[in-house]
């Protein structure tokens, strides 16, 4: 064997040597360290499994055993319950250590104990049933995924728990048990009965978000001599409808004595179960307040070119005769879709929401505020936006919207609406003086529920308080944004009904004052909305923007225009896609391979000159 081939296989027995003995330090370190040191770090970017600063400070202040069951099964048969269980498992052994001791955590599975199971259900936890896998044969299976927190003898359950939310939803409830008393939030608006009549909205899924945050009391009727209970923390008005003054002085009379409130209101209602049914134009019974506090809203509402896309089907009659369907996009005017630049960013409640949709919605106009109140605007239409009449009907008409919009462009100039506004100090009341020289007189109960008598002028002696107490408003020009849609999450065409929660829930939180908290709320995920090139190339040959109905020909030159379309979003993602490959093999060879074809470029150097010089004389 040459003396070259012995230094090169000497060359490889020591790298072979050396990357097991690395092999083996590794892994004992792993082990020490796994046994005797505690250090751990998401380096996630949007650091959500992480205790926060927050819920560390407050486990800290534990003064006593914090009990935490966790009802999870023991083994998830799919594969993202069994990732989502080892998320959970491993935050709430974060959530044990920052404790240091404070907090004692039970597992237990309700699959196989009946004792748990019972404690479970107890506690209102419930499993949730997960299909199988149809192509593999695998049968259904009920999951487990609620814990329950107990802290003094009082106890509070969360149902259902991801590890996304899971931080949030445990210090909500960890609060509450530390605080030692739950919120009141008051519900006035439309009635929720059992069986709604068609159209009518409902709120269900709000309600719900409502409920986490307190307990919800519903507020029958407000025009009584009772007006706003005196223990209610946070009340919530949805949609008023033409109220009795008086039930305007009970808000009022709230907010002067230091009261937070939400205000979602609609002076055009529109309904849900067609689109051939008329919108109703009414008055909120609210106006006087928002006049007087330098928020009142418009008459119209706003057609914003920043919006939501409806797809609709259209009738196509054939060259033989026969009728068929064509899908049809609409950019529907009507529903601002209000993204990241539309939301305040120094604010807590909106800093890192990815977005918004409304409906129908009516812009706050500026006016001059009271002496030392303040405004805060949480959320704005799009540049692209202007104030117009209330249509009747819902037409999802895309030729309608183009010939509006070159109208609107052509007659004023577009701006940036105000949506959602918040008050801030000591609002003056409209009562006292004018209209109304003193307290609206209060109907009996029977005639408040009815709701049917007209306010003819009586006012009684009470004393009127104005501009006494800070009050926290919060003012928005829409209320359909609460109502339960086709898909039962918030009244949403896609999945914005994400943000409607997040967005009442942060706003909840605020107004009670749980700064803790709507830091938390804001560790949500950061959108990261994907470009979509479908949408590029179908507004780049005007497709958005097509006729609502078409002949035969029109229909097959659209056709041939959507499918070319398609062919140049593919190139689009596939050029894309190749640029971000390309990019990282380059990285990698820049970072991994170069430095390794350099060394070996040197080594080879070197061996030549050993070969020249084989006793190192001089060449």
């Amino acid at each position: 064997m040459s003396a070259k081939s012995m230094k090169r296989a000497t060359q490889r027995w020591n790298a072979a040597l050396s990357i097991a003995l690395l092999v083996v330090i590794v892994v004992f370190v792993n082990d020490a360290a796994r046994k005797h040191v505690s250090f751990k770090r998401d380096l996630s970017e949007d650091q959500l499994y992480a205790a926060s600063p927050e819920l560390e400070k407050r486990l800290g202040e534990l003064d006593d055993v914090l009990v935490v069951r966790a009802f999870l099964t023991a083994s998830p048969e799919q594969g993202a319950v069994q990732i989502a269980k080892s998320q959970l498992v491993s935050q709430l052994r974060d959530y044990e250590e920052a404790s240091k001791g404070r907090i004692r955590l039970d597992f237990v599975d309700p699959n196989s104990s009946s004792e748990a199971k019972f404690e479970a259900v107890r506690l209102g936890i419930k499993p949730t049933q997960i299909a199988g896998n149809v192509a593999t044969g695998g049968r259904g299976q009920e999951v487990w995924l609620g814990i329950s927190l107990k802290y003094r003898g009082a106890e509070r359950a969360i149902p259902l728990v991801m590890p996304q939310t899971l931080e949030y939803a445990f210090a909500s409830e960890l609060f509450r048990l530390m605080r030692g008393y739950t919120p009141k939030i008051g519900w006035f608006g439309p009635s929720q009965g059992l069986t709604p009549k068609a159209g009518d909205p409902t709120y269900v899924q709000a309600r719900r978000v409502l409920q986490l945050a307190g307990e919800l009391v519903d507020l029958e009727t407000l025009s009584t001599s009772e007006g706003v209970p005196d223990d209610i923390d946070l009340l919530v008005v949805v949609r008023p409808d033409s109220l009795h003054p008086r039930a305007a002085f009970a808000i009022d009379q709230y907010l002067q004595g230091g009261g937070r409130a939400i205000l979602a209101l609609d002076n055009h209602h529109y309904s849900l179960s067609g689109q051939d049914l008329p919108a109703a134009h009414r008055v909120t019974g609210l106006e006087m307040l928002l006049d007087i506090w330098g928020v009142p809203l418009s008459k119209g509402i706003l057609w914003d070119r920043n919006c939501v896309t409806v797809t609709t089907r259209n009738p196509v009659a054939g060259a033989d005769g026969t009728v068929g369907d064509v899908l049809t996009k609409t950019d529907y005017t009507f529903w601002p879709s209000i993204d990241a630049n539309g939301l305040a960013k120094d604010v807590p409640v909106t800093a890192r929401l990815g977005g918004l949709v409304t409906y129908w919605t009516q812009a706050i106009l500026e006016k001059t505020l009271p002496d030392g109140v303040r405004r805060i605007d949480l959320a704005r239409s799009s540049d692209e936006s202007w104030i117009v009449d209330a249509p009747n009907t819902v037409t999802f008409d895309p030729s309608l919207v183009r010939s509006q919009g070159i109208e609107l462009s052509a007659t004023a100039e577009p701006k940036s609406y105000p949506i959602v506004t918040a008050l801030t100090g000591k609002l003056p009341s409209p009562f006292g003086f004018g209209k109304y020289p003193g307290a609206p007189k209060p109907l009996e109960f029977f005639d408040a529920v009815i709701g049917d008598k007209q306010w003819e002028g009586e006012v009684t002696d009470e004393a009127i308080l104005s501009g006494v107490e800070e009050a926290h408003v919060v003012v928005m020009g829409d209320a359909d944004w609460l109502r339960d849609g086709v898909q039962g999450y918030f009244f949403t065409p896609d999945n914005y009904g994400v943000y409607s929660a997040s967005f009442l829930g942060s706003l909840v939180d605020w107004l009670l004052l749980e700064e803790d908290l709507v830091a938390l709320r804001s560790r949500s995920p950061i959108s990261r909305p994907l470009t979509d090139f479908l949408k590029v190339e179908r507004e780049a040959r005007e497709l958005a923007g097509s006729a609502g109905t078409v002949n035969y020909d029109e229909a097959e030159v659209r056709t041939k225009s959507e499918d070319e379309a398609e062919a140049a979003a593919s190139a689009s993602r596939t050029s894309a896609m190749a640029a971000a490959t390309g990019g990282s093999l380059l990285a990698a060879f820049l970072f991994v391979g170069l430095p390794g074809f350099l060394r070996t470029r040197r080594r080879s150097e070197f061996e030549v000159l050993d070969e020249a010089n084989p006793k190192g004389g001089k060449s």
